[in-house]
């Protein structure tokens, strides 16, 4: 590990809670501290945190007075976020794999191309899209994963 990190949490100069970046080994973070232990066991919640106090330091833009991220960093204090804290929390304690996000495509007829979507690739000739009934029933199954 370098020396490249910082403390997140370190009350009365004690650090309880850090991180460094690995030179070896590109994209790797490892918690430091008294709390490390905790902290690498609950590392996906953490890394929650941090994003969403990264996020609303930036002036993101905003849709019913939510600041918009992306799927996987709902805005801060949203019902998304719960929802996703939610889940974290059920496949720590549980066991089990719950879905943070489904991406959900309605159609692939969209007359667009966009670089970064990838709805042209998929359209197949050969099948039918879904009904609406279809889709929202698609929607609600999900919704019950949890």
């Amino acid at each position: 590990m370098s020396n490249k990190g910082a403390d997140i949490w370190k009350p009365f100069g004690i650090r309880l809670l850090g991180f460094e970046i690995s030179d070896e080994i590109e994209g790797e973070v490892k918690f430091t501290g008294l709390l490390k232990p905790i902290a690498a066991a609950m590392k996906l919640p953490i890394a929650m945190y941090l994003q969403s106090q990264l996020y609303s330091k930036y002036d993101l833009g905003t849709w019913e007075g939510w600041k918009v991220a992306n799927p996987f960093a709902p805005p801060v204090g949203s019902y998304a976020q719960f929802r996703a804290l939610k889940a974290i929390a059920k496949s720590h304690l549980l066991g089990r794999s719950y879905p943070l996000v489904i991406t959900f495509a309605v159609t692939y007829r969209c007359q667009l191309q966009c670089a970064h979507c990838s709805a042209a690739r998929h359209r197949r000739k050969d099948e039918r899209e879904l009904s609406t009934m279809e889709a929202k029933m698609v929607i609600d199954e999900s919704l019950d994963l949890g």
